[in-house]
């Protein structure tokens, strides 16, 4: 009997450790390590190795993106009484990861009084020329790098503008997308675009929230719950807040600028491959 209950604690214990290892890797931007820690983990019967591991494949993090694969995993760790697996399947809020906005409490970063809804998201009207106006989504609208590789990248080649210009723009009906002028940003003609810092502090200032400043430091559960709960610029889940993507390369070419979590333009950037920070589409719309 003792024995047995030694060997379940040995397995408990390093399956905490693996969870810790995988967390740390996390941090660190090493994706690939912290799936095989979570893999470990998972093999010991931890739930939330199990779920990390489903939220990896869902965002394609680490893995191919696999959503079918994420699923059975959410469905196992909620199995073994994961309260956060659970609580997606119960309320289906897995199908609507990338695409449906929810409203949280904070306040929003600007005083922007026209908002438009457009494409079924909420869109910041930034400027008018006419009968074209600049829009920004009001809130983050997905989470994913600006390039899925570490390497020296440039707005015109990252897979990030892809996803924009293919994927999401294709989420829009024939009616929508034939609305969105062409715009050219650094010799490429892009239908959607990411803000540059000048055009962000030309629009939104330096400093485009008065939200106190917090780290992000977040696992990938916890993206997975700002991505579903909030959506907003400035997302805080467990008091930690959520940054997004400009269009600049950083300090390097494998760096890309990016607005902090607490709503600063920090131009050094963020290793391009990093999937902790998110996504505001900005394209040109034209309508009377």
């Amino acid at each position: 009997m003792f024995l047995r209950l030694s060997s379940m604690m040995m397995r408990q214990y390093s399956a905490l450790f693996l969870n810790e290892e995988g967390i740390l890797h996390y941090k660190a931007s090493e994706f690939a390590e912290a799936v095989s820690c979570w893999k470990e983990a998972a093999e010991l019967g931890s739930a939330s190795a199990i779920f990390e591991l489903g939220v990896m494949h869902f965002i394609g993090c680490g893995v191919e993106k696999d959503t079918h694969k994420a699923m059975q995993l959410f469905r196992q760790a909620a199995s073994l009484g994961h309260k956060n697996a659970g609580r997606y399947l119960e309320s289906n809020n897995l199908a609507g990861l990338e695409a449906e906005v929810f409203e949280g409490n904070d306040s929003t970063d600007t005083n922007f009084s026209r908002i438009i809804k457009f494409g079924g998201y909420e869109w910041l009207l930034l400027e008018s020329q006419g009968d074209t106006h600049l829009c920004l989504t009001k809130y983050i609208i997905s989470i994913r790098p600006y390039h899925d590789r570490p390497e020296n990248i440039t707005w015109r080649d990252c897979t990030l503008r892809k996803w924009l210009n293919g994927e999401f723009i294709g989420s829009l009906s024939q009616e929508e997308q034939e609305m969105i002028c062409l715009t050219n940003n650094d010799g490429a003609d892009d239908k959607v675009f990411l803000l540059s810092a000048d055009e962000t502090e030309k629009y939104l200032g330096s400093s485009c929230s008065n939200a106190r400043r917090t780290i992000i430091n977040m696992t990938p559960c916890q993206i997975a719950e700002c991505e579903t709960l909030y959506k907003h610029s400035y997302a805080k889940v467990n008091g930690h807040s959520l940054g997004w993507w400009l269009r600049d390369s950083g300090s390097s070419l494998k760096k890309a600028a990016r607005v902090n979590c607490s709503g600063k333009i920090r131009v050094y950037g963020r290793d391009v491959n990093s999937c902790i920070d998110g996504v505001r589409p900005a394209c040109r719309v034209k309508f009377a």
